[in-house]
């Protein structure tokens, strides 16, 4: 009798899900039995479906969301010794992700430039016209047989390395180089050969983590000063920091690294051991995720690291030979992983022209054309950074091996990292985390740490699991507002050392997570929850089967915690479905709005639509409130409301290129017009320098009033309000014009009605001339807030826009402190109250003021000036109550 060694449950093999684009071959089944068995599928599998060797293939292509399932059975042996393994594999129609491309065939006839300083040439490809030998050598793992592969045209010869490598894993051994001169890459360490793929997505030379870069020989001997190197690499799932190369023998003398600190994924040179820190200024937006040409020049001048078309500058390399060897491919550290195909190197720098010649020759011979239709990016803990497994642990890693070569996939995990220490790097974001023109989705799980660093007890459950309910709203609104468009959190599984605790508020988290929850921007947390941690079918422990928490042993890296490749698989088909089930949608979040004041609305988000797109109210909807507007093209509300009121039932429908449409529903609420004004100004100057000004209260000043003094001086001395005769004032700005030759300051106070009528009297430290104006506001909350500033010396002053923290209606007052004897002519257009006061006939300070009913984002624009003259201006804004 055959022993069933699993059905799909504790121990065994798990049941799998993948989305797959295309017909023929769609998901190599992984033996759990040893590599003499064999694979069959059971009855009451789709008929569409069947084994085709260790692989399932399907006859047509699955529907756009149409699911398949394949019953497995996987058996080996004989009589007593027979064994099996049964399971289900659910295989679904891509929706969304692009479908796989085949490798291309290089464009013929396309090679380097002939150059005498190309001095060695090595690749998947055939780079030396005049080049007649084989690409590599490989080593098939099986049997240790070692076969050299040529090319067949320009490519490498796939069938070949196919046939050789059968149902073996092959590495390899050398790659030879093509330029004649003998200098080859080798790996004679059979051990830390790395492997050719030749999967999706290849043929590519890979190497996970430290251990199995190719040699260079000492022989090739390049100036660190005067070179070039040039390679078509990618890092797919990138958790780690990766090396593209590095000459040199114990530490690198010279290399291109893409260290991943702080959430930095960019490229930067190595010089004598040491990293060139990237800046916002260089290579932090040359991230590499899919396959592109790299490179690095280094001349007298500096070095220029290059990406394809994308180039950024660094220091010059001090002079030295490197003469020592080096790797090519080395991962550096675990969690990494570096794809390449092509590796060359020049002994001088070449021209402009030269390196345009030989990315060219590249990008034909390598395919390296690969635009992107979809990037991840995910974040969290040690679970997604991948310590302590084995290679390919990392679940971006796996997604990549699960996906279209088109879409990307990195990784800014940091082991150890909590909810709690604020999601390092995004208080900065790095460029190199968005790809430009395509969805960009952000995968997070983050919790396992928070709670097992901060939950003890009942309380500090509670305490802990609402915490990270507050972390989880901000870090998904500053998402969006970085450009992410879809934002998938993670379910935290659990962990064999957990207490009762702990366990009941990881069950607490975990069904926020599901609870559909509100972000700070409004909008849901996330578009998705992957819920692989409540998940029946997808067991994890062996010691909690029945509850599927926890890691399975033949799942992890033999800590109970860390996953492998197996477990980091099963997650990433999980995941993949959670994305795969994200709805096409439109998320609104509706504004409101005061009459008679223009109006802005929220700009609308779109989920998984396929651009352009077109923005009409649907069928049944109500009307706008009168005097908005709809923007078909963007979906933007606008205008001027011009009467009060809340308007239900309003429902925006997108529709998009391919006729799908998705609604959301809302109302708009316009508030009556606002009473906020300014009521009375008054000002005060002294014509002579002094060091005791005095400044006048309007006449009349209602308890709630707001007062605001702006006060301009002809220099920068201290200024000390006679609080007793005055009240407290509030500093708001102090602001000084080039060459410290002008100060802006401007106090603001509450009144409680006793001020009005009287004269307060102000310290300088120093003797100036001033002039202050004292605008009385009515109808203000009392919240104000301050913007920032410009000074300069031309004619026109225009302060910054300013954007208050609430909704609804400001008074915005915008000043100006002026030094010389230029008139101040006039206000910002559509400003009301402007007044102008020089301190004395010498125009030695000039004060000026104007106001504004806005809401939202107000830019004054400028006043005008006659001449010349240092000055800083600047805008206040008020809320109206």
């Amino acid at each position: 009798m055959t022993r069933l060694v699993s059905g799909g449950r504790s121990g065994g093999v798990g049941n799998r899900t993948r989305t797959v684009s295309g017909s023929g071959a769609l998901f190599a089944l992984p033996r759990a039995l040893g590599s003499g068995s064999s694979f069959s599928l059971r009855s009451g599998s789709n008929a569409n479906l069947a084994v085709a060797g260790a692989s399932i293939s399907a006859a047509s292509a699955l529907a756009a969301g149409a699911s398949q399932v394949a019953l497995v059975r996987e058996s080996v042996g004989a009589g007593a010794a027979a064994r099996a393994v049964e399971y289900t594999v659910t295989l679904t129609g891509a929706t969304a992700a692009p479908t796989p491309t085949p490798t291309p065939t290089p464009t013929s006839g396309t090679y380097l430039p002939a150059s005498a300083a190309l001095a060695g040439a090595y690749g998947l490809g055939l780079l030396v016209s005049a080049y007649a030998g084989p690409a590599l050598r490989l080593r098939r793992a099986s049997d240790g047989a070692e076969l050299d592969i040529g090319f067949s045209g320009q490519a490498l010869d796939i069938a070949a390395a196919s046939a050789f490598k059968g149902a073996s894993a092959v590495t390899v051994a050398a790659v030879y180089d093509q330029t004649g001169n003998g200098r080859h890459l080798t790996q004679p360490t059979a051990s830390a050969q790395p492997t050719l793929w030749l999967g999706e997505g290849g043929p590519t030379i890979t190497n996970y983590d430290t251990d199995s870069p190719m040699l260079i020989p000492a022989t090739l001997a390049i100036p660190r000063a005067d070179c070039a190197v040039f390679m078509a690499a990618r890092t797919p799932g990138q958790a780690a920091t990766c090396g593209y190369w590095a000459f040199g023998g114990a530490a690198t003398d010279y290399g291109l690294t893409s260290p991943r600190s702080a959430g930095n994924l960019a490229m930067q040179p190595m010089v004598a051991g040491a990293s060139i820190p990237a800046t916002a200024t260089n290579a932090r937006a040359l991230g590499v995720n899919n396959l592109a040409v790299l490179g690095l020049v280094s001349s007298a001048a500096k070095q220029v690291v290059h990406r394809d078309e994308q180039t950024a500058d660094y220091p010059a390399a001090a002079a030295a030979m490197l003469n020592t060897g080096g790797e090519v491919g080395e991962a550096i550290e675990y969690g990494g992983r570096t794809d390449w195909r092509g590796f060359v190197v020049y002994a001088a720098a070449p021209t402009d022209s030269e390196v345009t010649a030989i990315k060219a020759a590249l990008k034909a011979v390598f395919s390296t054309a690969e635009p992107a239709t979809l990037s991840f990016l995910a974040g969290g803990d040690s679970i997604v950074f991948g310590t302590g497994g084995a290679n390919n642990r990392t679940i971006t890693a796996a997604l990549h091996h699960r996906s279209a070569a088109s879409v990307l996939y990195r990784n800014i995990g940091i082991a150890g990292h909590r909810l709690e220490l604020g999601y390092t790097g995004f208080d900065t974001p790095s460029a190199a985390y968005l790809t430009p023109g395509v969805p960009n989705v952000y995968v997070s799980d983050y919790g396992h740490n928070d709670i097992k660093t901060n939950v003890t007890d009942a309380p500090s459950a509670l305490t802990a699991v609402e915490a990270m309910k507050g972390q989880a709203r901000r870090m998904a609104a500053k998402l969006r507002a970085y450009g992410f468009d879809m934002v998938i959190w993670q379910e935290a599984y659990g962990d064999t050392t957990f207490t009762a605790h702990q366990e009941a508020a990881r069950d607490a988290w975990n069904a926020w997570l599901r609870s559909g929850a509100l972000a700070e921007d409004g909008l849901p947390c996330f578009d998705a929850v992957d819920t692989v941690a409540s998940d029946a079918a997808f067991i994890l422990s062996d010691a909690e089967t029945d509850a599927g928490r926890g890691m399975a042993l033949g799942s992890n890296s033999s800590d109970g915690v860390h996953p492998n490749e197996v477990h980091a698989g099963t997650r990433a088909d999980h995941l993949l479905a959670a994305y795969a089930a994200i709805p096409f949608a439109l998320r609104y979040v509706p504004v409101a709005g005061q009459q008679e004041l223009p109006y802005t609305g929220y700009a609308p988000r779109v989920v998984k639509g396929t651009a352009p797109y077109v923005f009409t109210l649907a069928p049944g909807s109500a009307a706008l409130p009168a005097g908005l507007a709809l923007n078909p093209a963007t979906g933007a509300i606008s205008g001027i409301p011009t009467s009060a009121g809340t308007r239900s039932g309003i429902i925006l429908r997108v529709t998009d290129s391919l006729g799908a449409t998705a609604d959301a529903a809302f109302a708009i609420s316009v508030a009556a017009p606002a009473t906020i004004a300014v009521a009375d100004q008054t000002e005060s100057w002294n014509a002579a320098d002094a060091t005791g000004i005095t400044v006048a209260m309007p006449g009349v000043v209602n308890a709630g009033d707001v007062l605001v003094a702006v006060m301009t001086i002809d220099a920068v001395p201290a200024v000390t309000w006679d609080n007793a005769a005055a009240g407290a004032w509030t500093q708001r700005a102090q602001y000084v014009s080039n060459s410290n030759a002008h100060t802006l300051m401007v106090f603001t106070r509450t009144a409680d009605g006793t001020e009005g009528g009287k004269v307060l009297n102000v310290a300088l430290s120093g003797s100036q001339q001033a002039v202050t104006r004292v605008l009385r506001v009515t109808g203000a909350t009392g919240a104000v807030e301050m913007g920032s500033y410009l000074r300069s010396a031309a004619t026109s002053a225009d302060p910054p826009a300013i954007t208050p923290s609430w909704t609804g209606a400001s008074l915005d007052i915008a000043v100006l402190a002026l030094d010389g004897t230029a008139a101040v002519s006039s206000g910002p257009a559509g400003y009301s109250g402007f007044m102008t006061r020089a301190s004395s006939a010498s125009g030695q300070s000039t004060n000026a003021s104007a106001w504004k009913i806005v809401s939202g984002t107000e830019d004054p624009g400028a006043f005008t000036l006659s001449a010349s003259g240092q000055w800083v201006a600047a805008a206040i804004a008020l809320q109206a109550s």
